[in-house]
């Protein structure tokens, strides 16, 4: 009987967590962001930029990207990683994708964004790969 009362306390204190979190996080189709996109496709020179406008995850005014629909589709499901740090204990392959680089700065969701991308190793290509529709391929074709 004790353990059905831990059990039922547990399933009680997690559904409120989980919808204490839930609370507090947007819609999923609400992402607004207004970005500047900076390509470098040898590692030091400015190729291409463009701004992104998403408007409730749909392209909106002021949007000059290419591939925009796809773009704000990938900061629907994605976009809080362009808040995330690389984490320090992270092991990364030791894998040369190439000189690209790219900075993405503005607001996501109504607060400021810098993220900078490279291909120098396993962990920033992944990361790379995740915004592939904002930054391109990372080869010479840009976007």
């Amino acid at each position: 009987m004790k353990f059905f009362r831990i059990l039922t306390a547990c399933l009680v204190v997690s559904s409120c967590l989980t919808l204490t979190a839930c609370g507090n996080s947007p819609a999923k189709d609400s992402m607004d962001a207004d970005l500047t996109i900076e390509i470098r496709p040898d590692g030091t020179t400015i190729g291409q930029t463009y701004r992104l406008v998403c408007l409730e995850g749909q392209p909106a005014e002021g949007t000059d990207h290419p591939r925009a629909a796809a773009s704000c589709e990938v900061l629907l499901n994605h976009g809080e990683q362009l808040r995330a740090l690389p984490r320090k204990d992270q092991i990364c392959t030791e894998i040369y994708g190439g000189p690209q680089e790219a900075t993405i700065t503005g607001t996501f969701n109504g607060e400021s964004v810098i993220k900078q991308l490279s291909r120098t190793n396993g962990c920033e290509i992944r990361e790379w790969n995740l915004f592939e529709p904002l930054v391109g391929p990372g080869g010479a074709e840009g976007i």
